[in-house]
């Protein structure tokens, strides 16, 4: 056992986290550590001599009976000092009943809180799953888009070619039914439509119809090329110029380029 700080012999008392005393133990009475008084004196501040921490009670006597007439009063201040004992043992007891229902409701608060934080990290799984999902599918739609977009374009790009092919079909046998009926003009206007269209599939020369349609492009140009040489000849050999036709003759010449001349 260790001497205290008023020559009074202490017993074990509690230990802070630092292995400070923070209550001592004796026999006859207890002695809080000054950092202990302090935070009493901080939440129930008091001016009653009997709170302080440097109580003594030998000078708490004398100042109250400071010589012999005043001890007549002495059986008035022990009953003043047992109802107010009387009445410090009702307040702790109900403190102390008050502090184990607060102490039920605090387990059941703790216990509702950690309910409600496991049902709020459910929620919050959930949403994360959820968001998970909608990404996927984000993700799914965007790739569906693209591939949507790509067959558009090459519908496009295919519907484009089908045009310009009915249309280069259609400039051939066009240009055909002129050379028949020796329409050169219109022919040449034909002839000029059908270049056009054809600039369009010269990459593709693979295709059995785009070949069958550029020999017979060729053909043509070799049977107008063959009549409008007989056109000019004839006119030279008859001395007699058909001005009209010689003129859509040389039209059909430039259609056909330089190196029909």
């Amino acid at each position: 056992m260790e001497d205290s700080p008023n020559g009074m012999s202490n017993g074990k008392g509690s230990e802070n986290g630092n292995g400070k005393h923070l209550v001592a133990f004796n026999s006859n009475y207890v002695e809080f550590s000054p950092q202990l008084h302090q935070a009493i004196a901080e939440i129930l501040p008091s001016n009653d001599p009997l709170d302080s921490p440097s109580f003594n009670p030998i000078e708490y006597i004398n100042n109250m009976f400071p010589n012999e007439q005043s001890l007549v009063e002495i059986d008035t201040e022990i009953s003043k000092i047992k109802s107010k004992m009387s009445r410090v043992d009702v307040a702790i007891l109900e403190a102390v009943r008050s502090q184990s229902m607060e102490g039920g409701q605090g387990k059941e608060d703790l216990k509702k809180a950690k309910a409600q934080i496991e049902s709020l990290f459910g929620k919050i799984r959930d949403i994360r799953t959820k968001a998970e999902h909608s990404e996927r599918m984000v993700t799914e739609i965007c790739r569906d888009i693209k591939s949507l977009d790509s067959a558009k374009r090459n519908l496009s790009t295919s519907i484009s070619a089908l045009t310009n092919l009915h249309s280069l079909v259609v400039s051939v046998e066009q240009l055909k039914d002129k050379l028949a009926h020796k329409q050169y003009k219109e022919a040449g206007n034909s002839l000029e439509a059908v270049h056009q269209l054809a600039q369009i599939f010269k990459d593709l020369k693979g295709i059995p119809k785009i070949n069958q349609l550029n020999w017979s492009v060729q053909q043509v140009q070799e049977e107008l090329t063959k009549n409008i040489q007989d056109e000019f000849l004839k006119a030279f050999q008859s001395n007699k110029v058909i001005v009209h036709t010689l003129s859509d003759a040389c039209f059909v010449i430039d259609a056909m380029g330089v190196e029909s001349r």
